[in-house]
């Protein structure tokens, strides 16, 4: 396994600095763009090696992800630590009364279910991509190119509706998005996509209302728990600490745990609260304009100044798929009508990525 992993590394840095010299080929802003991302999968090709060695592995995903030290503006425009931002929300909201999980995860024909909202919402965005249930699945919903996958558990109606939101009118339609634009990058995504795709998706939670304290308190906690893993917390002690200090119900301290630990520490989830503040920040002083453009493809709000240049010169399609999202929600609010089966499409269970 070691050989085999010594093999893979050594041609990926081969492959890594052949697409270094390339960039020298196109144009600066272009170049830029390329060589920033480049250099993240060079850092993401150091963590799979370091994979086992939990000191290293978690001081090249801090440089990699977001963390509690990152600058960002807060909901009242003040420039501060993420991991205060984090830590306030946790003092400041209210703990809420969970909801009743009581939607199936899929149903008959004609039966509400989680499957059938989601579906219903990939017809009204106009995308041709197949809903499945898994048992296996660890997060309670995620995504990849043409499908979205279910946790084979019981949901709350509110908690199905944000989850359709943030994969459907979120991550699939830029997917959708992406393999119309003829810039391979925006299909492969820029420095920093996956934090603000991330941030684009809970962007259209919270304007279809669905953003709420709940969610909110995970997203902090998801920060906090970032930070005590990289700091050298274990599994055990960071479910406790979400637990005691901060209020969350086992099942939930458990789960933000879960998703800081895996892998031995690759833990970024840090990238959503950071990523929703800086789309967020972005939206309100750019307007539909600049929310129109974080749908073209996988792209990052740094990259804004890049598809501005790529649409001079020609370069960038507007996104074919730009569904309106009251438009989504009342399809999806049709009571027992919501259903079925999904469409058929090709499918790709490449880059997951779990709400």
């Amino acid at each position: 396994a070691s050989g085999r992993a010594s093999a893979t590394t050594t041609a990926g840095e081969s492959s890594w600095e052949r697409a270094w010299e390339l960039t020298g080929t196109l144009p600066p802003v272009v170049a830029e763009a390329y060589r920033a991302r480049l250099e993240e999968l060079r850092l993401e090709m150091d963590i799979v090696e370091s994979l086992g060695r939990p000191a290293r592995l978690r001081a090249l995903v801090a440089r990699r992800y977001a963390h509690g030290g990152r600058l960002v503006r807060d909901l009242r425009g003040e420039r501060r630590p993420l991991g205060e931002v984090a830590r306030r929300w946790l003092e400041e909201l209210p703990v809420p009364v969970p909801e009743a999980r009581t939607l199936p995860p899929e149903a008959p024909p004609g039966e509400p279910s989680a499957r059938a909202i989601f579906a219903t919402m990939v017809r009204a965005a106009g995308l041709q991509a197949s809903v499945v249930v898994r048992d296996e699945l660890v997060a309670r919903a995620a995504s990849a190119e043409r499908q979205v996958l279910l946790a084979n558990r019981r949901f709350g109606r509110r908690e199905a509706l944000g989850l359709a939101v943030h994969e459907v009118l979120g991550h699939l339609v830029s997917a959708a998005n992406a393999r119309a634009q003829a810039v391979g990058l925006l299909r492969f995504g820029t420095a920093e996509a996956f934090e603000d795709q991330e941030g684009l998706a809970l962007w259209f939670e919270e304007r279809a209302g669905l953003l709420d304290t709940g969610r909110r308190r995970i997203l902090a906690g998801r920060v906090v728990a970032t930070d005590l893993v990289l700091r050298g917390a274990d599994f055990p002690e960071v479910a406790v600490t979400m637990f005691r200090e901060h209020g969350f119900e086992p099942e939930m301290a458990v789960a933000l745990a879960e998703r800081a630990s895996r892998g031995g520490g690759v833990a970024r989830d840090a990238g959503y609260l950071l990523g929703w503040l800086r789309v967020r920040e972005a939206v309100l002083r750019g307007g539909e304009r600049t929310e129109r453009t974080l749908r073209a493809g996988r792209v990052a709000v740094d990259a804004l100044p890049l598809l501005e240049a790529l649409r001079a010169g020609g370069m960038l399609r507007e996104p074919p798929y730009v569904p309106s999202l009251a438009r989504s929600l009342r399809a999806t609010e049709a009571g027992t009508s919501l259903e079925t089966s999904p469409p058929r499409a090709a499918t790709s269970l490449t880059s997951p990525e779990a709400t």
